[in-house]
């Protein structure tokens, strides 16, 4: 099942942003931060908050705008988008990325937007050597060996829990198997994979279909979750004593 998912995100990673990316504010974000690679600070100074507007605002400018290659873009696409309220305001979280002549760069902004008029909240600039796309790209080369564990687990647990239903639709029991089998369909207490980084996580409280998943957001790394099947286990542990506990047939 797990596998599955891994091959479910044939439909175009760029088509899910785009239709999430709110218009007025990406076409506002890409305008400055194209004054911000020109070199054109004070136009990009002048959109940002407040807050952000300190005497070493230039600096951390002028530094951001170092983080992009030289020469034109190749491309322009947006990679990530995120819209929130707060009080009655509009923020959205968006992330371009740049394609160079030889390297890349990855810009977050974050826009709010108050009586039609667009703030810049938050502005970041990343030198990069590969695209988002190949970074987290799923890929079985140069892992640790403790990630081949965890994708072997998230293939054999599904497995496990399949095996546990069909075994406990066909084995006669007393009273209802409901209750068993919606025990047995579920994992408890998920832990988590980034397949990039190689960094785990844990959930828990959660519980996850037959035990396994894994999914990605556009652009970003796969993240693997396998949980505890209990009721699997439960089940095949104690099955003999609820086969045994049936009287035989009557001669």
């Amino acid at each position: 099942m797990a596998l599955l998912c891994l091959f479910a995100g044939a439909c175009s990673q760029q088509d899910i942003v785009d239709r999430f990316a709110p218009a007025s504010e990406v076409k506002f974000a890409r305008a400055t931060l194209e004054d911000l690679r020109l070199g054109h600070l004070e136009s990009t100074r002048d959109h940002l908050a407040a807050k952000l507007r300190t005497p070493d605002s230039d600096a951390e400018l002028a530094k951001m705008a170092g983080y992009f290659p030289e020469g034109a873009p190749r491309s322009v696409k947006t990679v990530g988008a995120h819209k929130a309220w707060v009080n009655g305001e509009s923020h959205v979280s968006l992330a371009f990325e740049y394609e160079f002549d030889s390297d890349w760069a990855l810009a977050d902004m974050v826009v709010s937007t108050t009586g039609g008029q667009d703030t810049i909240e938050g502005l970041h600039v990343y030198r990069m050597k590969q695209s988002l796309e190949q970074t987290n790209a799923f890929t079985l080369r140069g892992k640790h060996p403790l990630q081949y564990l965890f994708l072997g687990l998230a293939c054999v647990i599904p497995l496990l829990c399949l095996y546990a239903l069909v075994l406990c639709a066909r084995t006669p029991m007393r009273g209802r198997k409901w209750p068993w089998i919606l025990f047995i369909l579920f994992g408890f207490v998920a832990v988590g994979l980034n397949w990039t980084t190689g960094a785990f996580s844990m959930q828990p409280i959660s519980v996850l279909l037959f035990g396994a998943a894994c999914v990605a957001q556009p652009f970003g790394p796969w993240t693997i979750s396998v949980a505890f099947p209990l009721g699997a286990v439960w089940f095949l542990l104690k099955r003999r004593s609820y086969v045994a506990a049936i009287p035989p047939p009557l001669p």
